[in-house]
């Protein structure tokens, strides 16, 4: 049951921030750009529909909403002069011109007319271009620029009559180094740059303090109650034979033996483990946050390097299972689902035993936010949770074991666009 409720908690957001929104897709221009930095390009994997190029790369043709087979390749030519010459990527400083692996012109089928009143067949009309920025050697330094911007339509009809209408922002994932990360590109600022980290799992990862020693002074009872009982004898004997050689010698010296043989039994502890509740709770939370991290790693084995290092038991495997899933379906076209904050709001201790395998519990109460994001806009998703814990000393490391979720609340912000401010996880 605690097992299965966890994997709630730590899947949901993912899972809810890939719904479908109502508006989504919306009726304007959409692009959607995946960047991944190989051992030999850059890639860009790019879709746009009709509207999109449209605006950002025109053509003259007979009905707008269409491309007539005659105009396709005008239209082919349009687009791939704004992706290769209007746009760069720099590498190292050396301007790198693409080649186009893939293009191909999509038409879907006019039963979803009704999805887009505005733009009709202009939003059923998709165009996928694959292109590759190839180098020799693993950059330092990618420069990538975007230069056009269309109009966002939805965020245009929020506006009031006669203000200034926004411009769209291109949301892009960027895959490197095994990890995946959302970039953002915009009028004001039209340049992404991306550096090698040359990080292990381990350096990205919160670090989680070592488990220390939590013994307290014992006294030993069983050692104790021999040598009270071996003095009681010893005067006894003294008394009764007058001599005090054979009291030492023939009962002092074996009841000392055998205290010290009994040293180690019936250890009775004396006093409180000198541990703070703060202490503990620095154990936890970086554990907590490191949960989360393991969503930005794309390679299933980092994935599941990256759990292991934060979650012990039956538990890594069922929820290492459950983000490969998650995962396949974004991969298989799905829309994408970024945790973009989490937000551990409060947390506190509720039990510590320190006896065997130290182990405590955690009452915590914590905000995951993230955003689904493809054809250019995005919808941002926040989850409250509160929930219990229990970490315990697993090969040598504090571990998450258990855990029950006692309640959790959905939240659908209504601002689209960009995700506020937050560490990326």
């Amino acid at each position: 049951m605690t097992i299965r409720v966890f994997l709630n908690a730590a899947l949901t957001a993912l899972m809810l921030i890939a719904l479908p929104a109502k508006a989504d897709p919306q009726d304007g221009p959409h692009a959607d750009l995946r960047i991944s930095i190989t051992d030999t390009d850059v890639r860009y994997v790019l879709g746009m529909n009709l509207n999109y190029v449209d605006a950002v790369a025109p053509t003259q043709r007979e009905f707008g909403e269409v491309v007539d087979p005659s105009e396709e390749e005008a239209v082919r030519e349009a687009v791939l002069e704004f992706l290769l010459d209007q746009n760069s990527v720099s590498i190292d400083g050396v301007a790198v011109r693409g080649v186009v692996e893939n293009y191909e012109l999509i038409r879907l089928g006019r039963e979803n007319l009704k999805l887009f009143p505005k733009t009709g067949m202009g939003a059923l009309t998709r165009f996928d271009v694959v292109i590759s920025y190839p180098f020799k050697s693993t950059p330092e330094h990618v420069a990538m620029t975007w230069t056009d911007f269309p109009e966002d339509t939805l965020s245009a009809e929020m506006e009031a009559p006669g203000s200034e209408r926004p411009k769209m922002i291109l949301l892009a994932l960027v895959k490197a180094e095994g990890v995946v990360e959302q970039v953002i590109f915009s009028e004001s600022d039209q340049t992404v740059d991306w550096h090698p980290s040359h990080m292990t799992i381990d350096d990205r990862l919160a670090k989680v303090p070592a488990p220390t020693s939590f013994e307290r002074t014992t006294l030993p009872a069983a050692s104790i109650g021999v040598v009270v009982f071996g003095v009681a004898l010893i005067g006894a004997v003294w008394v009764r034979t007058k001599k005090a050689m054979v009291a030492v010698f023939g009962v002092g010296l074996p009841a000392a033996v055998l205290a010290i043989a009994l040293r180690d039994v019936g250890l009775v502890p004396i006093g409180e483990v000198e541990v703070s509740d703060e202490q503990l709770l620095e154990v936890f939370r970086p554990l907590h946050a490191n949960v989360y991290r393991a969503f930005d790693y794309s390679a299933e084995s980092d994935i599941y390097d990256a759990l292991s290092r934060s979650v012990s038991g039956p538990m890594l495997e069922e929820l290492y299972t459950q983000i490969h899933r998650g995962l396949i379906q974004a991969e298989n076209g799905g829309s994408v689902g970024r945790v973009t904050r989490v937000d551990l709001d409060e947390a506190k201790l509720v039990g510590f035993d320190p006896v065997g395998t130290p182990s405590f519990e955690v009452e915590a109460y914590w905000l995951v936010e993230g955003t689904v994001y493809h054809w250019g806009h995005s919808h941002p998703r926040e989850t409250v949770y509160h929930a219990t814990y229990t970490v315990a000393v697993d090969d040598g490391q504090w571990r998450i074991v258990e855990s029950d979720v006692m309640s959790s609340v959905n939240r659908d912000p209504s601002s689209v666009g960009l995700p506020p401010p937050g560490e990326a996880l």
